[in-house]
């Protein structure tokens, strides 16, 4: 194996405890084996979800641009039935991993961002002593991956190590496969070198390309200038006399003027309009915070005035609106007659009948507090004074309204004089031009000459920093196409021995020649190469995944994840883990069995993979379990642990009893008894 320093080193997974979780109805800790675990579960119990739980807890969070995970993805997974069994307790996680030499064991919330403690060989950092706790434990676990960057471990784990069932193609992806290529088989620090070194590269070439299009903007512009100096003249004065020209120039001129004068006074009562308006909005918000404030007070004495009497809090409220205002506050305040009133208030208030139905209303028990004459004539005065400043807001309302539009004619009028009064400026200085040429003057053509030379400076200036860009472009690119050349090596070096690894676990899913085979293609942006792997079969290379079935697609990707995770093994002297939420239900019932032989051989590897599976193959699992000792210890039941009752629907609790009867079958728990 080769030396220790020349490799990153990568978390080994030995244990995860979720507590006062409510996706969960109980806490739970699994303690992680060597070779095969088993994570079985019936749908919605919370696999996927534990699979994002391993790489919070070893991370946090991560946003990329296109993967986001945030605290609310946990949060929004919690049953609020469960959350009384927790007694509202923070949820968290805790991760138990050995990078190297050294062992780590976090604990992190799932409802914010914090690390609530973490242990590193036994010593306790928490967040109580510890206010900068994330840095400290980021520092500390960057330093024992050697990692530049915490951000290239959270990939690692979310493009490599753990894969959800319908998660990246790692295959495919060469943007993907080269990063994690670059992180795994080079030396600490590698990786970091490269990418700045590519951002560099990139950084000077848009740079430069920046530059050329502002550069071509001036271009543009000068030829523009120089063909209507070339042109203009000609145009005006074909036909025309010099005496036309000079009476056209003092009609546009004294339009100009007329124009401008007209612009003046639009602007003046735009302005004139603007104030009378923030006038009125600060009126507004004045006038509705004082309407808040009274019916707020309203609101609260009829709630304590009219809540007493009868369960509906409401009913002593319209029958008190009915007999001293005789309006209706159900149908939008109309008048009744006396005589109508009259009989409503005595079937309520001495019968305690429902006038429309006429069924009894239950009457509180608690008549303790009633409303005194003062009381009533207070709600009278508020509810006055709340009419009275509607009343004026609204006619402030209306007052803007009345502003509003007009003012919006006066910018639309604005804006069409501004553009005429622009336009007659062009035709003056055109006339000016088309004046001197024909008097033998240059003073005005010579104005078109001006902004051609100070166009051309600024072209001049444009080609110097072009130039500069492209000198540190072509320099950066060289070390760039140095570095990649290293890198290309590396690959050639690794090339075989990942073949050896893929090749011996592709045994078991026979293609007609199949291989891995490597292909380069030029980066968009730093227009360097870059080396990645795609699969030989059938005498054709694989570069899409469109080139190939749904079942080989998914078994390549298996196969190629593995076999570069026995490769680091065996390169760094690292042990890392692996979790795939396989996808057999896409294979047919050999297929199954294959891919339960290659994970079987795999689980020889002195390191944790663990299958997480809902049992839509009971053969793949029967498979995997005919290499293992005592099973149900390395298994982990979701179905105990996940949310039951009336917390899952009717198809779930189907699926559960389904799932019950097959780990009957499968030796993996007891029937029951009863």
């Amino acid at each position: 194996m080769s030396n220790n320093d020349n490799h990153i080193k990568l978390p080994c997974l030995k244990s995860i405890a979720v507590n006062n979780y409510a996706l969960f109805k109980d806490n739970w800790t699994y303690e992680v084996k060597n070779g095969l675990n088993l994570f079985l579960g019936a749908n919605g119990l919370g696999k996927t979800t534990t699979a994002n739980l391993i790489i919070y807890g070893i991370v946090g969070a991560w946003q990329d641009e296109n993967d986001n995970l945030h605290e609310s993805y946990f949060t929004e997974r919690e049953h609020e039935a469960l959350k009384d069994h927790y007694k509202n307790q923070k949820p968290t996680v805790t991760i138990v991993f050995e990078v190297a030499a050294s062992c780590f064991s976090i604990e992190r919330y799932l409802s914010n961002p914090q690390i609530k403690q973490f242990f590193l060989d036994g010593e306790l950092f928490d967040e109580v002593e510890k206010q900068n706790i994330h840095d400290v434990y980021v520092d500390k676990l960057k330093g024992c991956c050697l990692l530049d960057n915490i951000k290239d471990l959270s990939f690692i784990l979310r493009k490599l190590l753990i894969r959800e069932e319908e998660g990246n193609y790692l295959m495919w992806d060469r943007a993907d496969q080269s990063k994690i290529i670059r992180l795994l088989f080079n030396p600490p620090g590698f990786f970091n070198d490269f990418a700045e070194l590519e951002k560099k590269t990139t950084s000077a070439l848009s740079m430069a390309n920046r530059l050329r299009d502002f550069r071509g903007q001036f271009e543009k512009r000068k030829k523009v200038i120089e063909d209507q100096r070339d042109s203009i003249a000609n145009n005006l004065t074909e036909g025309v006399s010099l005496q036309k020209l000079k009476s056209n120039l003092e009609d546009k001129t004294l339009l100009i003027n007329t124009t401008q004068a007209e612009k003046d006074k639009l602007l003046e009562d735009i302005l004139y309009m603007q104030n009378e308006l923030k006038e009125l909005d600060q009126s507004e918000n004045t006038l509705s915070f004082e309407i808040d404030t009274i019916n707020d007070e309203l609101s609260q004495r009829e709630k304590d005035f009219f809540g007493s009497i009868y369960h509906n809090p409401r009913m002593q409220l319209i029958t008190h609106k009915l007999d001293r205002n005789h309006t209706c506050i159900i149908c939008n305040n109309s008048k009744l007659k006396s005589d109508t009133v009259k009989t409503i208030i005595n079937t309520i208030n001495i019968q305690h009948h429902c006038p429309v139905c006429n069924e009894s209303i239950r009457v509180s028990s608690d008549k303790n507090i009633s409303p005194t004459e003062d009381d009533l004539n207070k709600l009278d005065v508020l509810r006055t004074k709340s009419k009275e400043k509607s009343n004026h807001l609204n006619g402030l309302i209306m007052k803007k309204k009345n502003i509003e539009r007009p003012l919006s004619d006066l910018w639309k009028k604005n804006n069409e004089v501004e553009k005429q009064l622009n336009e007659y400026k062009l035709t003056v200085l055109d006339l000016k031009i088309a004046i001197s040429q024909m008097e033998g003057e240059s003073d005005f053509s010579s104005q078109y000459d001006r902004d051609i030379l100070v166009l051309q400076k600024e072209i001049d200036i444009y080609n110097e920093e072009i130039a500069k860009e492209d000198k540190k472009y072509h320099k950066k690119k060289v070390l760039l196409e140095n570095k990649n050349r290293d890198l290309n090596k590396r690959i050639d070096n690794i090339s075989n021995k990942l073949n050896d690894i893929f090749l011996r676990y592709s045994k078991y899913f026979y293609l007609k020649d199949l291989r891995l085979t490597t292909s380069a293609r030029q980066q968009r942006e730093s227009k360097v190469q870059l080396t990645s792997f795609c699969p030989f079969f059938n005498d054709k290379r694989r570069m899409s995944i469109k080139q190939v079935s749904k079942s080989e697609s998914i078994f390549l990707e298996y196969l190629f994840r593995i076999a570069l995770i026995e490769l680091f093994y065996h390169e760094s002297n690292s042990l890392p883990f692996l979790i795939l939420e396989t996808s057999e239900g896409a294979f047919d019932l050999a297929r199954t069995k294959q891919l339960a032989n290659v994970l079987n051989s795999f689980c020889n590897n002195p390191f944790p993979y663990i299958s997480i599976t809902n049992l839509s193959k009971p053969q793949f699992v029967e498979a995997l379990l005919t290499q293992i000792d005592s099973p149900r210890e390395r298994l982990f039941n979701f179905i105990d642990h996940g949310a039951h009752g009336d917390l899952l629907e009717e198809q779930q609790k189907a699926e559960l009893k389904l799932f019950k009867n097959e780990l009957i079958n499968l030796g993996l728990k007891d029937a029951d008894p009863n």
